[in-house]
């Protein structure tokens, strides 16, 4: 399935069954390549539905335009499982935007490209947060700091890609040993 940002793609991969092998996983990305908000979150989506085979081709990316859309929509809320008009206000607001991004993050396969995600998923084991290039905040969250500048365009998505796969599969070996 394509990374594309449309509500007919998201309710597609929402259907999906989640894959039982690995327990949901979100990349939140920390700050920008430079691109147009977006490109770099499909270029990761894309690589992982072509690389990850246990996601069955269920990678998809998110950025903000498509996340106001889902969180003000009450049909798509409840099948988030969240709240018609957010817990604390405006579904659209801050409080029901970072509602909508941790409810796709505890879903999985989520590339997550928006300001407020790194909040949204601080706390979230299974959030493997990206920083591009220097962020203010959260650094100490993050599970890897690339400086896009020294990496061509092309590369950040495999570097990313890769390196959430290894970090996951050691996950996942940490999960099996401690149950």
């Amino acid at each position: 399935m394509p990374p594309v940002s449309s509500i007919a793609t998201f309710h597609h991969w929402l259907m999906a069954e989640p894959s039982e092998a690995m327990p949901a996983s979100a990349i939140v990305l920390h700050g920008t390549d430079g691109r147009p908000a977006g490109q770099l979150a499909q270029a990761i989506a894309r690589y992982l539905n072509e690389f990850d085979d246990e996601s069955e081709g269920h990678w998809m990316a998110f950025e903000a335009d498509l996340i106001r859309a889902i969180a003000a929509n009450p049909g798509d809320r409840r099948m988030l499982g969240l709240h018609e008009g957010g817990n604390n206000g405006s579904a659209i607001g801050p409080v029901g935007l970072k509602e909508a991004i941790r409810a796709l993050a505890q879903r999985g396969h989520a590339v997550l490209d928006t300001p407020l995600a790194a909040a949204a998923t601080r706390d979230l084991p299974g959030a493997f947060h990206v920083a591009l290039g220097l962020p203010a905040d959260f650094l100490d969250d993050c599970h890897m700091i690339l400086n896009p500048k020294r990496f061509g365009p092309r590369c950040l998505a495999p570097v990313i890609g890769d390196t959430f796969l290894e970090w996951s599969a050691v996950r996942q070996q940490q999960l099996v040993v401690e149950s």
